[in-house]
């Protein structure tokens, strides 16, 4: 999102509504068709009312969703870790059947074999330490020893 000229000179309030607006009009974002941008449009409204303390059109939906869309279309959790087109095909499925407010990221889902290659010690993921169909797991073990 670009700033106005002046937004260093903006109060705190006039600086988030500066940001608010360019959000609603998706400022930087190219709509294809205009039904999808007016339902960003109205979606982005909504949480900005809710921001501000004004009642929206209806409460805004934002779901922290874990490992849901990769279960609900039939994949492992461990697939969405190590296979990125069954990742792809589950965001798209979950967001199509429920038509959340905001989308579910995709940057919950670290590559395994990244955190493989790292040798990451700090979590156990589905495949890698817990089942396959299990979230993260954080590992309780003493990393830093006091010498």
């Amino acid at each position: 999102m670009p700033k106005p000229e002046n937004f260093d000179k903006l109060t705190p309030d006039q600086k988030r509504q500066a940001r608010l607006e360019a959000w609603i009009n998706h400022e930087g974002l190219e709509f294809t068709k205009p039904e999808p941008e007016k339902g960003y449009r109205e979606r982005a409204q909504m949480f900005a009312d809710a921001f501000l303390m004004k009642k929206p059109k209806r409460v805004p939906v934002a779901l922290a969703t874990g490992f849901f869309p990769f279960l609900y279309a039939g994949y492992s959790c461990k697939d969405a870790m190590y296979d990125y087109e069954k990742l792809g095909k589950a965001m798209k499925k979950y967001h199509a059947d429920f038509m959340p407010d905001t989308t579910a990221s995709a940057g919950l889902y670290v590559p395994g074999k990244l955190l493989e290659t790292l040798d990451y010690k700090l979590y156990h993921w589905p495949g890698h330490g817990v089942p396959e169909n299990t979230s993260y797991q954080c590992t309780e073990a003493e990393f830093m020893k006091q010498d």
